[in-house]
């Protein structure tokens, strides 16, 4: 790809911040707003059915999307920041969650498709736009913008405004991604906690006291 210029990058980049901010900031609003939605399903809302509460299938489903909201916006909201102020650090970071995204991105989307599928029912003109976003979530996103962060003039690009190297540079790529994968995994370990301790266990489940306890070794494993 030709080379761009740093005044041209410095304005690529800081676009970039400002998309990344809107996206956490929207995150960072939707999070409380989704939290109503116990309300809504809970006893005396507009939507309460027997059987909703902790444990059941609805309330996992909100948590986590609330859960995902407050993640979005800790991630995104410092990221825009460090874009707008070409901080060097931004570089790393995101080439790491890219890495990472890489690693588990097939199952968060699919994750999103079967949330999105059970929340309301699609028409067939919608089906072909939601197969485009799963393509460009996965693969061909972070695999173009990997290739744009690991190019030689966008590192120029954050070098010349921050000439510090932060403690976060100073960690190696490859344990940096293992960090993030390692904190992912340790907290979709979590899940069973929101369906009362549900887990399997050599062909039977275990709910409860028991689910919780094998939740937990499963963690510290």
């Amino acid at each position: 790809m030709k080379r761009i210029t740093l005044s041209k990058l410095d304005f690529l980049l800081k676009a970039i911040g400002v998309i990344f901010l809107i996206i956490g900031i929207v995150a960072a609003v939707m999070g409380p707003m989704e939290i109503y939605c116990f309300y809504l399903f809970g006893s005396g809302g507009s939507f309460h059915y027997l059987g909703f509460g902790f444990g059941s299938l609805m309330f996992a489903n909100v948590a986590v999307q609330i859960a995902g909201y407050y993640l979005i916006a800790a991630v995104f909201i410092p990221l825009g920041y460090a874009h707008l102020t070409l901080r060097r650090w931004a570089r790393t970071l995101v080439e790491a969650l890219l890495w990472c995204w890489m690693v588990v991105g097939v199952p968060l989307v699919v994750f999103f498709v079967l949330v999105l599928v059970q929340a309301k029912p699609l028409s067939a003109g919608v089906l072909p736009l939601l197969g485009l976003a799963c393509v460009l979530l996965y693969p061909i996103a972070p695999a173009g913008l990997l290739y744009f962060y690991r190019r030689a003039d966008v590192r120029v690009a954050f070098d010349s405004h921050d000439t510090i190297r932060s403690w976060l540079e100073k960690i190696p790529l490859s344990i940096l991604v293992h960090g993030i994968l390692l904190t992912f995994f340790v907290l979709v370990h979590h899940l069973p906690v929101l369906f009362n301790g549900l887990i399997p266990f050599f062909g039977t489940f275990l709910v409860a006291v028991d689910g919780f306890t094998a939740t937990a070794f499963v963690i510290l494993g």
